[in-house]
């Protein structure tokens, strides 16, 4: 029976944050490493396998291999938005805000316009400091020319769009104007959030 590489990737993440709780001298990365091969052998494509074999890598302070195993994946598999997506994210907590942006230009040239590219650079928007100040009118630019979209994903952007500005203008207005396109604004959770090397995607 084919083993479901969904299975080695929980089996792996389990192993991760055991391992962060534990001290650095008694942390086992052989058999996370073990669990995320065999994962990989039942599915040499399954986009899961790299990203929790990323989230290994920050969690042994290894940045730079897990953003080249990224960088590798999404040449390889070009179609696949969440390698873009977490490459991107990865980049904006470790490198430069810049080249975040730059990957999600990349990913916007080989997939097309996306929501979720969208809300991406909403979110980088938002926590970059250098365009803080600016992220409401930023993020009105990014309801523009949405009628290629279909009604969920428009919907799934104003909502997006609609807690960012919230927050943006620290919770006293912005969601408003979502509210009336939508009908409700979403409380929602931040999106993931990269603290020190164990990020999730």
């Amino acid at each position: 029976m084919k083993q479901d590489p969904a299975v080695g990737s929980k089996v792996a993440l389990l192993l991760i944050r055991r391992n962060l709780r534990a001290e650095k001298v008694k942390r086992d990365w052989h058999a996370v490493d073990q669990a995320l091969d065999a994962a990989a052998r039942a599915s040499p494509d399954a986009t899961e396998v790299v990203l929790v074999r990323a989230q290994a890598l920050l969690a042994q302070e290894k940045a730079k291999e897990a953003s080249a195993l990224l960088e590798k994946s999404c040449q390889a598999q070009p179609a696949k938005l969440e390698l873009w997506l977490a490459r991107a994210e990865l980049a904006d907590a470790t490198e430069t805000g810049t080249k975040g942006l730059d990957i999600l230009g990349e990913a916007e040239a080989r997939l097309g316009d996306r929501v979720e590219l969208r809300l991406a650079r909403a979110v980088h928007w938002w926590r970059d400091a250098r365009t803080a100040g600016q992220a409401p009118a930023l993020l009105s630019k990014l309801e523009e020319n949405t009628g290629h979209f279909s009604q969920d994903d428009q919907v799934k952007l104003w909502r997006g769009l609609g807690d960012l500005n919230y927050r943006a203008s620290g919770g006293r207005e912005g969601a408003a104007g979502h509210a009336n396109s939508t009908g409700t604004v979403r409380s929602g959770r931040p999106r993931k959030r990269a603290g020190g090397h164990a990020t999730d995607f």
